[in-house]
């Protein structure tokens, strides 16, 4: 048996009331285009007309687009969320019916039109990406050593999009940050650790003139700490926030990661108990592609703690390093 198409019936340029929506009125509307009419779902906003996004702040989809509609002859506005390609109406209505799930629970309009739109990127990243198998402790635990740098520094210093732009961590590039004139590598050890691995060759390779630091976050395991996912959820409120343009970028990089939202992290939280910063200078010891033999690569060692104790400076120092490549 056919599944029943909800769009069968409804006349071109009418609108129908979505049953399956309670509480903020989504219709199903048949939108009329050059060469016949596209399924749509309309999200009537009630609040202020400009709470919808700018179209370069909305996602883009190959076969979904998301705009802003005004009805005429009346003040009313909505998001419209139109299909396409009409053969793919089944799955279609299932995806918006998903992300009307997903904010009906919110009680202020306005944050039930932040989480449509924050679920939509998530939906666009996961669909541009693939299916990974769950992340390792250790990555883990390197993976929120980055989140954390990321938001109690970069995002406060250079700004998130710049932020975005400058983690590189995983594509992955020899060193998890780069800014303009320096970069960050981030490294993570259980407590009281006292080594860090370093991965290659290149991690510890100064670039020209710019400035490397390395940074070491203690993290462990701890029954009142945070999961893998509650940190990537924080991240993308703080983003959802400032600008909905930066969720793509930023739902990809975790993607690249090995993070998807739908895996289950819930089994382990960590605490990130101590974080050290190190100035990696020429005299700093390391191994470096530009100082061993030709023919040797994929090179792997671990960095003793104690033996770069000399190398250790302030948050303040690093902090100070970050400000001023923005001035």
């Amino acid at each position: 048996m056919n599944k029943y198409n909800p769009w069968e019936d409804i006349p071109v340029s009418r609108q129908f009331l979505c049953e399956e929506s309670n509480k903020y009125n989504f219709w199903r509307y048949k939108q009329p285009t050059k060469n016949g009419h596209n399924f749509s779902f309309l999200f009537e906003l009630k609040t202020a007309k400009d709470d919808v996004p700018p179209p370069n702040k909305l996602p883009k989809f190959k076969q979904i687009s998301f705009s802003k509609s005004q009805q005429q002859d009346s003040d009313k506005t909505y998001l419209n969320v139109q299909l396409l390609d009409n053969s793919k109406w089944d799955i279609f209505n299932d995806f918006v019916l998903l992300l009307i799930d997903s904010c009906e629970k919110e009680e202020k309009e306005s944050d039930a039109l932040r989480i449509f739109i924050q679920r939509s990127y998530r939906w666009l990243a996961l669909m541009k990406g693939g299916f990974k198998k769950r992340l390792s402790d250790e990555v883990q635990k390197g993976l929120i050593g980055e989140l954390y740098f990321l938001k109690n520094t970069l995002f406060q210093t250079i700004g998130i999009r710049d932020s975005l732009d400058s983690w590189k961590g995983p594509i992955p590039q020899p060193k998890d940050f780069y800014l303009d004139k320096m970069q960050v590598e981030v490294k993570s050890i259980k407590r009281d650790g006292t080594s860090v691995s370093i991965s290659s060759e290149n991690q510890l390779e100064l670039i020209s003139n710019d400035e490397l630091f390395l940074s070491v976050f203690g993290i462990s395991p701890n029954k009142n700490g945070k999961t893998l996912t509650d940190w990537c959820y924080e991240l993308e409120d703080i983003i959802t926030n400032n600008d909905l343009a930066d969720l793509e970028k930023y739902n990809e990089l975790l993607l690249d990661a090995g993070f998807e939202f739908k895996d289950d992290y819930s089994d382990k939280k960590w605490e990130i108990e101590e974080i050290s910063y190190y100035s990696v200078t020429k005299e700093f010891p390391r191994i470096v592609k530009s100082e061993i033999s030709a023919g040797i690569s994929k090179v792997e060692y671990l960095l003793d703690l104690s033996y770069i104790k000399e190398f250790k400076i302030t948050y303040e120092l690093l902090l100070d390093k970050i400000k001023k490549q923005i001035d």
